[in-house]
């Protein structure tokens, strides 16, 4: 039905020039409609999974014709460059986490990818809070760097680093505004804590924040007889302190894999039913 969409396009507005995109997104590809709203310069909409486009192909044509408006009315491009040369980007990168049923997905769009455990992560250059990419292979010769560097840059960059960790029900209360970022308080003083979420605060939210090498040592910093990692989704992961009272990792896995099995986490979101933990700086799967 996309493709009727693009039809309606073509007779009514051929100055748009639509044309059919996908993207690797976590749980496969995502389909969507590129517009052209000024010279040499496209807007893709996608289709909210709520959207029925086999009854809806004039609301969703109105839908991109509002995007289109708002784009030239304030398009992000006017207030920033995009970076064309690597030393422009380090600074800016951030990681991404997908399922790993996604690996054939993204090699398959060039996107550079790093396999970790049952997990895979790609890199992502984070402009604004609005606007990001994923680096394509394109990106790698292009800058003259290798899938290494930009790994290593990724991970020890500013934007990766900007992560909080909060008690758990600072969060389910709707506190998390209010509530202190966790990260630097005294070892062992959220030894009692079940759960602690760990958040993105950057311009991207991501569980990547896990891989930081500066957040895994404060987290190894706090928690000295060491923590467990679940993985609440694509967004965020939730830190379990070791202690005397701890749950198994099999009784873990439980909770994990209760949780993905509701609609608390849409499938698009969904991560692992892993559990993991992090030894001397090597994130391991530990079921």
């Amino acid at each position: 039905m996309i493709k009727k969409i693009v039809n309606f396009l073509k007779d009514a507005y051929p100055e748009l020039k639509p044309v059919i995109v996908s993207k690797a997104v976590n749980g496969g590809e995502a389909t969507g409609i590129s517009v052209k709203f000024r010279e040499n310069t496209s807007i893709v909409w996608y289709p909210d999974n709520q959207d029925n486009l086999e009854t809806k192909v004039e609301e969703s044509v109105n839908k991109i014709l509002s995007l289109v408006e708002m784009a030239r009315d304030n398009c992000p491009l006017d207030q920033i460059s995009i970076p064309m040369r690597y030393e422009d980007v380090k600074d800016k990168l951030s990681i991404g986490v997908m399922n790993i049923s996604n690996a054939k997905t993204l090699k398959a769009h060039d996107i550079v990818t790093h396999i970790v455990e049952d997990l895979v992560l790609y890199p992502v250059v984070v402009l604004n809070e609005e606007m990001s990419f994923k680096v394509f292979k394109k990106h790698i010769k292009d800058w003259g760097v290798s899938e290494a560097q930009i790994f290593d840059a990724a991970l020890h960059s500013p934007e990766l680093e900007k992560a909080e960790l909060h008690r758990f029900s600072d969060i389910c209360c709707g506190w998390f505004e209010k509530s202190p970022d966790l990260l630097d308080e005294k070892p062992g003083s959220l030894s009692q804590e079940l759960f602690c979420p760990l958040l993105s605060t950057g311009n991207y939210s991501t569980a990547g924040a896990i891989f930081s090498p500066k957040i895994q040592g404060k987290l190894a910093r706090l928690f000295p007889d060491g923590f467990m990692v679940l993985p609440s989704s694509i967004y965020e992961t939730l830190i379990v302190p070791c202690g005397e009272e701890e749950l198994a990792p099999e009784e873990l896995k439980d909770i994990v894999m209760e949780v993905n099995e509701t609609d608390v986490v849409p499938p698009y979101q969904f991560l692992s039913n892993s559990v993991y933990t992090i030894t001397e700086g090597k994130f391991i799967k530990v079921i």
